[in-house]
């Protein structure tokens, strides 16, 4: 019979008043020198104040109906380790490796294999430093991200036909091998609570800025559960005084999923965090700049999996509350059966599926690869999916819409915003558009594809042209849907039946 740690043994209270970090911290680092599983106690309360570090997690965790309270009031919004160091770390029995570059390494979009060998299949994440792609635009416009991607090889360097390499790489600044072989574990049950910090408490003249707080849990293991999870936070400035413009600190996500494969997260509560918000000054003008704030967050993850994910609250509320999920450079990502606001993926997003889902104002693909939306109800915003317009809207590859419904007041299908500014890749918004069966609730025409700026003259913009769309092919849709009423669309072949 495997062995079970439990937190009382290690000298946790559960009474809710008592900072039991530092026993939860031990039964795990014990429970993993020696392979066992970890329980808390029902019924418990495991109050967590300030910690400069996590409680590290490589085995099974049984967390029953205990609560995690995590009393963010106690950390300062300028203590960055305080607020940046997870509560929970799951993390691979396995170290990173950093794979020698040969001298004068290049790779090339769609290369099978990449000529170097390995001791076990992993995922690498591939980098140049020296060339950035996703340059922003507006309000939170920035100078873009090295070119990266994360794929699958094996031993022999093959790459795995299910993420192929993305772009051409004229150097290769750096090569990190993770594993995807760690042995699978579950973590259980529980419920993690977070008193939000209020800096205005304790330093009156806090102006809201990019201070984002991790305090939650972290999986960077491959072959990891998450499941039956209970989240919510309280103290979030729910007095009426407080709107969309006061004074607050943003989260990156009490879930946050990196460099890892294989990863999901099912049948499990969670809730939103209100959006706040700074004006700055942009072009002479003041423009308010909204700080995003996160509950699921992922970067770098390939097979990111949620499932039966019910978030609490109203998901059209988008006046109130940020996205409950963002994402950056994950691979094959599938929502299934969830019930959330919006499906968010910032950049270099390649082949996602949702199903079965119920989204409020979002979803929101920038990358490339097969979009596939099956069987998925669209509440509330103009565009059933919008392509960001602060990254170019730039979508290179296919989007599939089957079986779906698009409530008032969507008026777009899929829409985006042209800029004349190099972003650096080639301006792609979706190549190709299969829609079979999709139900329009709005009481007049829907555009099936529309980008704003989209001129005639940009098709030929020096820098950046406009890529048009190879095809749009429609059948079964109840409703008025329309190419678009402006004549730059007039070149895209149409098939309607």
């Amino acid at each position: 019979m495997k062995k079970i740690f439990y937190y009382r043994d290690f000298g946790a209270k559960g009474d809710g008043v008592t900072n039991d970090f530092e026993a939860i911290r031990l039964t795990h680092e014990a429970a993993n020198a020696e392979g066992a599983d970890v329980e808390a106690t029902p019924g418990a309360t495991y109050y967590i104040g300030c910690t400069y570090t996590s409680a590290v997690i490589r085995t099974n965790v049984d967390w029953k109906d205990a609560i995690f309270y995590i009393d963010d009031t106690v950390v300062r919004w300028n203590d960055s380790k305080a607020r940046t160091t997870q509560i929970f770390r799951v993390v691979s029995d396995k170290a990173v490796q950093n794979v020698p570059i040969p001298e004068g390494m290049t790779l090339t979009k769609g290369q099978a294999n990449i000529g170097l060998t390995f001791d076990e299949p992993c995922m690498l994440y591939i980098e140049n430093d020296h060339d950035r792609i996703y340059k922003r635009y507006g309000e939170n416009a920035n100078g873009g991200v090295p070119r990266k991607e994360i794929i699958l090889v094996d031993e022999k360097g093959n790459v795995d036909p299910t993420t192929p390499i993305q772009y051409d790489y004229d150097a290769v600044t750096c090569l990190r091998a993770y594993s995807t072989t760690d042995t699978p574990i579950t973590i259980r049950g529980g419920h993690i609570k977070t008193v939000t910090c209020d800096p205005c408490t304790y330093d009156p003249d806090y102006k809201n800025n990019y201070c984002y707080y991790y305090r939650g849990i972290s999986v960077e293991r491959s072959n990891t559960t998450l499941v039956g999870i209970r989240q919510t936070k309280e103290g979030e400035h729910e007095d009426p005084a407080y709107n969309y413009g006061s004074r607050g600190v943003p989260y990156a996500g009490t879930f946050f999923f990196k460099l890892a494969c294989n990863v999901t997260f099912r049948d499990s509560t969670v809730q939103g965090h209100k959006a706040y918000s700074f004006f700055q000054d942009l072009n002479g003008k003041q423009v308010r700049n909204e700080m995003g704030s996160y509950t699921i967050n992922a970067e770098h993850c390939i097979g990111l999996t949620l499932i039966g994910l019910t978030q609490i609250g109203d998901i059209t509320d988008r006046a109130q509350y940020h996205g409950i999920m963002g994402s950056n450079f994950c691979r094959n990502t599938l929502l299934d059966g969830c019930y959330m606001d919006r499906f968010d993926s910032h950049q270099g997003m390649h082949n996602a599926v949702i199903r079965n889902c119920t989204l409020g104002f979002g979803i929101l693909p920038i990358g490339g690869g097969d979009l596939v939306i099956e069987n998925v109800t669209r509440l509330w915003g103009g565009e059933f999916i919008t392509l960001r317009y602060d990254y170019n809207s730039v979508f290179d590859g296919d989007v599939y819409i089957t079986s779906c419904t698009a409530e008032e007041p969507i008026q777009t299908l899929i829409g985006g915003n042209w800029i004349p500014v190099y972003n650096g890749l080639p301006n792609y918004t979706v190549r190709r558009v299969y829609i079979n069966g999709l139900t329009l609730k709005h009481d007049g025409p829907v555009s099936v594809f529309r980008i704003r700026n989209a001129t005639k003259e940009a098709l030929s913009h020096e820098e950046n042209p406009y890529l048009l769309p190879e095809s749009i092919t429609m059948q079964n849709v109840q409703g008025e849907l329309i190419v678009s009423d402006q004549d730059v669309y007039d070149t895209v072949p149409v098939t309607c039946s």
